[in-house]
């Protein structure tokens, strides 16, 4: 039977008398930096090990490309992937899904099982001396899906597909920083930056795909939506818009030929349907598995669930854009962190596969702060700082914004935070909005006063988060705070890699500090898979959006 958060909220309403615990301590970031990953090497790494930011040093980057490899035998049969969110377009310049455009395509560099960058369409590397330009050298012999060649003119091309006024390509703000490709020949380019851009590896990876130049001029921008072609181990067959994707295997991919033929993406967004889905068999594999499903489902003797860490900070921003609402006052936004008991939320709404969250950047990615603790449950404590900022009695603070499809168990998790803000005196009532909606509104700024988003940091990259977030310029951003601004700018402005980890380390503190956001947990992934029809599903660490490298899937013979 699912369980409810009736156990959060009594804990919420049963906010003792004793006195308030301590204020959250963190240890030097000397310390704190000391345990994290170092820096990427320069060759494709063999051993698993979390991710580092890219260096942007002067030296050439992988220059050993995987050997192409593939199935035993031809590749044969069918893998059904059901996703909470079906494809609205396969365009890789227009997809909202990081996972299933980029099926059909490659970018410069690609992702590699223990989360590193490693080569793609480009084998190697090296940025200039003044980390204003990166030159990439391009793997030859690659052929697009419809047998055009692959040159340096595709990349230049791509790019400038991508920044067309008309196109309204999703990504484009994650590489406004490339300010233009130059052709060096046939098989380099050099990527000319406004300004230092040390994440560009990690942003180049999900969010730039290459198209034929040649294809996509003869037939223009509105028949390539219908016909896409790329370079990526699964080439289109078919796109039912909002229900199906077909792809079929690429059997002239550079890196990995899959060993099955053909892959359907189904978009069910029910969660119940989709685990209903794949206990009968109609599908192999789904991705949010509720997690009190996976009980049921790991006992079924044909099918299993995969919980794995990732790059994911489910977490409440704050818009502090109105001086007159109570949360923008620093006391107010510690009172509902204060307010929240994270461990209950762990054990009672995701049923203990998650941790309690300290800042955006989850354990995977630069700018994490092993060593600092979450705030601690205390709501005589918040009780407290609501006094100070003028409310002993409490505040009406409005809508609690919510997508009940947005992150996993959205709507439990909202309702137990609601009553635990409710019984220190914080009352907002619960706003559910539909997903497509609920983007639209939060890029206009219009999510007031809360919401509830999850961060998945797909660069694996801190900096990319706050500005996100947090920067008065950021795309998801309900704040603008000219102190904040200052201290996100001087950590994403560091281009090496070190110096710019630990000033994101202190960056994040600083927004913990000020209770910019209430961070709650970070969650596992959780994903279910036929185990009678899947012999092998590998994971790439810390990736937070699925599919991806499902080239490498393997099925029962």
């Amino acid at each position: 039977m699912r369980k409810t958060v009736f156990a959060v909220v009594a804990l919420a309403l049963a906010a003792t008398a004793c006195g308030p615990a301590a204020a959250p301590t963190a240890t030097p970031v000397a310390q704190a930096t000391a345990t994290r990953p170092a820096a990427a090497p320069t060759t494709a790494p063999a051993a698993a090990t979390a991710p580092a930011a890219p260096a942007a040093t002067a030296t050439p980057r992988p220059a050993v490309a995987p050997t192409a490899t593939a199935g035993p035998t031809a590749p044969r049969g069918t893998i059904t992937l059901a996703l909470r969110v079906a494809s609205s377009t396969h365009d890789i310049h227009l997809g909202t899904r990081f996972g299933t455009p980029a099926l059909s395509w490659d970018s410069l560099v690609h992702r590699d099982f223990d989360g590193s960058i490693a080569p793609g369409l480009a084998t190697a590397w090296k940025f200039a001396p003044d980390n204003l330009s990166v030159e990439f050298e391009l793997r030859k012999g690659v052929k697009f899906h419809n047998g055009d060649g692959f040159s340096a003119e595709d990349v230049t091309y791509s790019l400038e597909r991508m920044r067309r006024p008309n196109l309204r390509a999703s990504y484009k703000p994650n590489i406004a920083r490339i300010s233009k490709l130059e052709v060096l020949d046939q098989y380099k380019v050099r990527a000319v930056l406004s300004e230092p851009f040390p994440e560009i590896l990690g942003n180049l990876e999900p969010f730039f795909g290459v198209v034929p130049k040649k294809y996509t001029e003869q037939i223009g921008d509105t028949a390539f939506m219908d016909k896409p072609v790329g370079t990526g181990p699964f080439k289109f067959v078919n796109l039912v818009p909002g229900d199906r994707l077909t792809v079929e295997s690429f059997t002239d991919h550079y890196r990995r030929v899959p060993q099955f033929k053909t892959l359907v993406v189904r978009g069910i967004p029910e969660a119940v349907t989709r685990v209903a889905a794949l206990k009968t068999g109609e599908v192999d594999a789904i991705d949010i598995v509720p997690p009190y499903e996976v009980p049921s489902l790991k006992a079924n003797p044909n099918t299993d669930v995969v919980a794995e860490d990732v790059n994911e900070t489910d977490f409440f921003l704050i818009s502090t854009l109105d001086p007159s609402h109570p949360f923008a006052k620093r006391e107010v936004r510690l009172a509902l962190n204060y307010a929240l008991n994270r461990d209950a939320l762990v054990k009672d709404v995701f049923y203990g596969l998650a941790r309690p969250a300290t800042t955006l950047s989850a354990p995977y990615e630069s700018g994490y702060d092993p060593n600092l603790k979450p705030y601690p449950y205390d709501p005589e404590k918040a009780k407290q700082l609501l006094a100070q900022a003028g409310y002993p009695n409490g505040v009406d603070a409005g809508k609690l914004n919510y997508d009940p499809a947005g992150i996993n168990q959205a709507v439990e998790l909202v309702e137990g935070v609601r009553a635990a803000w409710a019984a220190v005196g914080i009352r907002m009532t619960l706003n559910a909005i539909e997903s497509a909606r609920y983007s639209t509104i939060n890029q206009q700024r219009a999510l007031s006063p809360i919401a509830v988003f999850p961060n998945r940091s797909i660069p694996y990259d801190g900096g990319a988060d706050l500005h996100r977030w947090l920067h008065s310029k950021g795309l998801f951003s309900h704040s603008a705070n000219p102190e904040w601004d200052k201290i996100i700018d001087a950590a994403i402005s560091i281009p090496e890699t070190a110096a710019r980890d630990r000033a994101l380390v202190e960056a994040n503190r600083k927004m913990f500090e000020e209770a910019a956001i209430v961070p709650v947990y970070y969650p596992k992934y959780l994903f279910g898979i036929r185990k009678d029809r899947i012999a092998k599903w590998p994971w790439v660490k810390g990736w937070a959006v699925y599919p991806r490298n499902i080239e490498y899937v393997e099925l029962k013979r």
